[in-house]
């Protein structure tokens, strides 16, 4: 069991390293990102709030939090059956409390349920050093088969 849960970690950390070297749009708000914990559909990560996704008002973007939820709840999904990231079909979040540049957040996304077709994933997202909850996400994910796999 401890080996498995060691394997998925390590496939999370490889998913989420090859994907933040992109330089695509989930970058900003995750590159300084580091997945401290987690087992099969499970990961937790620290990311701290830099200036580079703050709101008008000098609050973290709820954009940026939304890609947080995406990107984290893949991951998580990542490390489990077909280790495909899937694509969203639904995503929502409930943005509770705001952060701030200096905050760090811990962001915990946990894999509810993977079918024949679709995955569902919640993500929570609190302050790592007062555990107050900032947001709670949910997403759902068309995880498609790779073309290897598909029968005919």
């Amino acid at each position: 069991m401890a080996q498995r849960a060691a394997r998925a970690l390590q496939l999370m950390k490889e998913f989420a390293a090859s994907r933040l070297t992109q330089g695509r749009f989930d970058t900003a708000a995750l590159s300084k990102a580091k997945i401290v914990d987690g087992s099969e559909g499970h990961v937790v990560c620290e990311i701290p709030v830099s200036t580079e996704v703050l709101n008008g008002a000098g609050a973290l973007h709820g954009g940026a939090i939304a890609t947080i939820v995406d990107s984290v709840s893949t991951w998580a999904v990542v490390s489990v059956g077909n280790n495909v990231p899937g694509v969203s079909i639904e995503l929502s979040v409930s943005y509770i409390k705001a952060a701030f540049p200096g905050d760090t957040l811990k962001a915990e996304a946990r894999t509810s349920h993977v079918g024949g077709r679709l995955a569902f994933l919640t993500v929570d997202i609190t302050n790592k050093d007062t555990g107050v909850l900032l947001a709670q996400g949910k997403h759902t994910k068309y995880m498609s088969v790779p073309k290897t796999q598909e029968k005919s």
